[in-house]
């Protein structure tokens, strides 16, 4: 018993994959999407709050992914708190993600045959899901409670 405890008294699993998405995967992501959001802001005749809006969501992608490197990071190095400041994280990533599922939303209301709404819902809905499935783990895990409160 004491031995199976230990196996869960460090970063391995699906915790090391969690951390490793914060630190390499998500930022890689994140820099594809901005790559595509400067390319359609560069295209974009349209007007000023457009504008707006798409520089406002570039500057927040890149405020959550820096958290999010922070965070990965922590938990990492087993900081104190690491685990809750991931969460907040993971809140962070969700509450965003939420509010800009509802401007896609508003965006297909206002124009339905905006390619916003066919290339955005999607990866809106999946990263919802992440922060979901994410915080309960972190919630749950054997690993996590094992690895940092021994």
């Amino acid at each position: 018993m004491v031995e199976e405890n230990k196996q869960y008294q460090r970063v391995g699993g699906w915790l090391a994959f969690f951390i490793f998405g914060l630190i390499v995967l998500l930022p890689i992501r994140t820099f594809i999407d901005l790559d595509q959001a400067f390319e359609q802001l560069g295209q974009t005749t349209t007007s000023d709050a457009v504008l707006a809006a798409g520089i406002f969501n570039i500057a927040v992608s890149v405020a959550i992914m820096c958290f999010g490197i922070y965070a990965g990071l922590r938990l990492l190095w087993l900081k104190p708190n690491a685990v809750r400041l991931a969460k907040r994280y993971l809140i962070s990533l969700f509450l965003y993600t939420v509010l800009m599922t509802v401007l896609v939303i508003l965006v297909g209301i206002a124009n339905p045959h905006s390619e916003i709404v066919s290339t955005g819902l999607l990866p809106q809905l999946g990263g919802i899901i992440y922060a979901i499935f994410w915080y309960f783990y972190l919630e749950k895990s054997e690993r996590v409670a094992g690895t940092y409160r021994a």
